[in-house]
């Protein structure tokens, strides 16, 4: 436990350097980092729900009239995937927009018609 007081107290000296050098106080910085942890926690949660729920459980090549369905219902999950990988890595909310139309291309297969 002492060790890792040690590197905690290491770890908390150098943000507040770092964040003297960058101009802002180690509060904001503090702060940032732990929005850009929580968007990515989120963003990987989104990630596998869709690979252990969706794509696991409920996108089945016997659910789908053919191939051609299935395939689209595939691609649609995966673009999900990979809007929530590069919201993870970017922080322009355009890619948000992108997101949610990806959303909502892929629930159409989960919504009543």
């Amino acid at each position: 436990v002492r060790e890792r007081g040690a590197a905690w107290r290491k770890a908390m000296t150098q943000i507040q350097e770092v964040s003297k050098d960058a101009a802002g106080d180690a509060l904001k910085n503090k702060q940032m980092t732990g929005w850009v942890m929580t968007k990515g926690e989120d963003c990987d949660k989104i990630i596998l729900t869709i690979a252990f729920y969706c794509l696991y459980q409920r996108v089945k090549a016997e659910v789908f009239a053919n191939d051609t369905e299935y395939v689209q219902a595939l691609k649609a999950h995966h673009a999900v995937m990979q809007w929530a990988m590069k919201c993870k890595q970017n922080i322009d909310t355009d890619f948000c927009c992108h997101m949610d139309h990806a959303l909502d291309d892929m629930s159409k297969m989960y919504l009543p018609h």
